[in-house]
């Protein structure tokens, strides 16, 4: 069937559960360049919601990939990132990132409706 043994099997699935939600990857793109802020985060990925972001972020944390550093600022401030030392971390969105644009596909455009389409509506 594969060449993977169980054990692989289980730490790609352990992986996947760390890593597997909808906007993980878009979220360690932008915290792998640079330490963010929430708001500086929320503004390089304004697609997606503030509820939301703050979900992937507390999931990331909570997982260990990501680092949350409160500063005792005035007034204070939160700052997410990847753990400095975490060069595999990187190096796998890097990898990511590469294989994905190799493979995009075309977007779709929706057709274009006629004239006689558009007179009817």
């Amino acid at each position: 069937m594969s060449d993977l043994k169980e054990v692989e099997i289980k730490t790609i699935r352990i992986a996947c559960q760390a890593l597997g939600r909808k906007w993980t990857f878009q979220v360690l793109e932008e915290l792998c360049r640079q330490p963010l802020r929430f708001n500086e985060l929320h503004q390089g990925l304004p697609w997606i919601s503030g509820r939301s972001l703050g979900r992937v972020l507390h999931h990331l944390e909570n997982a260990g990939v990501i680092d949350r550093r409160v500063n005792d600022n005035r007034p204070p401030n939160v700052i997410y990132s990847v753990p400095t030392g975490d060069v595999l971390l990187r190096e796998i969105i890097a990898m990511l990132a590469r294989w994905g644009s190799q493979r995009r596909m075309p977007v779709a455009t929706p057709p274009q409706a006629s004239a006689a389409e558009d007179n009817r509506r």
